[in-house]
């Protein structure tokens, strides 16, 4: 992949772009035959894609005028990051946590997920973080190999059926 990525903070007027994608990478999961999102399409989560623009926690990542994939980083832990994280880990508040990573499927393969969560290891410490945390459905293998090959260490999974990881900042 070209080396040139631009990284942009997320706003309203990127909310259709984003939902697209989103929706995209939720129907090629499907294809897949995975679950992991499976309700995106739905609308079901349109709120939190939105509210999470909105606090400026989502970030674009262009290759020219093309968004070339997304990730949200939460400096604070939601109630999805208390219900699966509690009792696992006690310090809450010391990660960033990823969520809704993902890649228009014109640049899988090209190494951008790896380049979205490395960039997110200085937005860490620059918010004071000590740990990067995310989760994924377990049985989704490839999406957990892939988090391993990032150098992220497997904590177990959720009584849910999330497999969750972290990595020091």
């Amino acid at each position: 992949m070209e080396t040139t990525i631009t990284i942009k903070q997320a706003t309203l007027e990127d909310y259709d772009t984003i939902r697209e994608l989103l929706y995209a990478t939720a129907g090629w999961l499907k294809s897949k035959g995975l679950t992991q999102w499976a309700d995106l399409p739905t609308g079901a989560r349109d709120h939190r894609i939105e509210a999470k623009i909105l606090s400026g926690d989502t970030y674009l990542f262009y290759k020219g005028e093309t968004l070339a994939g997304t990730i949200t980083l939460q400096t604070l832990p939601e109630e999805w990051d208390l219900n699966l994280w509690t009792g696992v880990k006690e310090d809450l508040e010391a990660a960033i946590y990823v969520h809704r990573i993902a890649t228009h499927r014109e640049f899988a393969g090209q190494g951008l997920g790896q380049r979205m969560l490395d960039w997110a290891i200085p937005f860490g410490k620059k918010a004071g973080k000590t740990w990067i945390r995310l989760d994924c459905v377990g049985d989704n293998l490839a999406l957990n190999a892939f988090y391993h090959r990032c150098g992220f260490t497997y904590l177990g999974e959720s009584e849910s059926g999330f497999s969750l990881y972290e990595k020091p900042i």
